[in-house]
């Protein structure tokens, strides 16, 4: 999991499924915004269907939000966050 991510996750202006798959691709993704979850697994993570799942990736997809390989036979397609959006750490006073 990668606090960056998840901080970049949380400042994107989607709502609904779409706020709830990317928040639990982010709580997936390694530092460079990659992961490997099954749609079963984002559908248990967003509470969420499978059916809005898909949606929601379609749509985050053409939002140039996140990129996606297709896995083939049983493995899990590749997610990639598309991190282009610099958030500062909070300064502590």
């Amino acid at each position: 999991m990668s606090s960056v991510a998840l901080r970049w996750a949380f400042h994107q202006s989607v709502t609904g499924p779409k706020k709830a798959v990317l928040v639990a691709l982010a709580g997936h993704a390694d530092a460079t915004g990659l992961c490997w979850p099954t749609v079963e697994h984002l559908a248990l993570f967003s509470g969420y269907s499978e059916r809005s799942v898909r949606s929601a990736i379609k749509d985050l997809q053409a939002a140039k939000l996140i990129s996606v390989k297709r896995g083939s036979g049983h493995l899990s397609s590749e997610y990639r966050l598309v991190l282009t959006v610099y958030i500062p750490h909070p300064t502590v006073q």
